[in-house]
């Protein structure tokens, strides 16, 4: 079972091989290889999940960079659901692509250094035609 935060689930939409050190997008890329293969079963929470454990700006189990909590509860809080939660991949991305536009991401993701990129509201136009919303 792969265990991401919330809003690690959109990052994985905007994902294209870039990161902050060697170490964190290796994992990050094999996180993001478990999450695309067949739908495995993924248990979301608000705290540090299997991304965080590679990040060079966890400090004594909290990010020193932003509100990463803060961050997850906006994305539950639009994607209707509660923390913990174990579902299936597919199912939380047709949620992902029925609930969240680029707007919300501008919201959502606010500050991050990745969301001027341009590649989380690509991959989330990209998911909202794979599931046909």
């Amino acid at each position: 079972m792969i265990i991401l935060r919330a809003h690690h689930l959109l990052c994985l939409l905007g994902f294209r091989g870039f990161g902050y050190s060697a170490k964190f997008v290796e994992n990050l890329e094999e996180v993001y290889k478990k999450v695309r293969q067949a739908s495995p079963l993924i248990k979301i929470i608000a705290g540090e999940d299997d991304i965080c454990k590679a990040c060079p700006f966890v400090e004594e189990d909290c990010c020193s960079r932003l509100d990463p909590i803060k961050l997850d509860m906006a994305v539950l809080s639009k994607l209707k659901i509660k923390s913990p939660l174990v579902i299936k991949s597919r199912v939380v991305y047709k949620k992902i692509a029925q609930n969240l536009n680029g707007e919300d991401l501008d919201s959502i993701c606010k500050g991050c250094q990745w969301l001027d990129k341009g590649w989380c509201k690509e991959g989330l136009e990209e998911l909202k035609s794979e599931v046909a919303v």
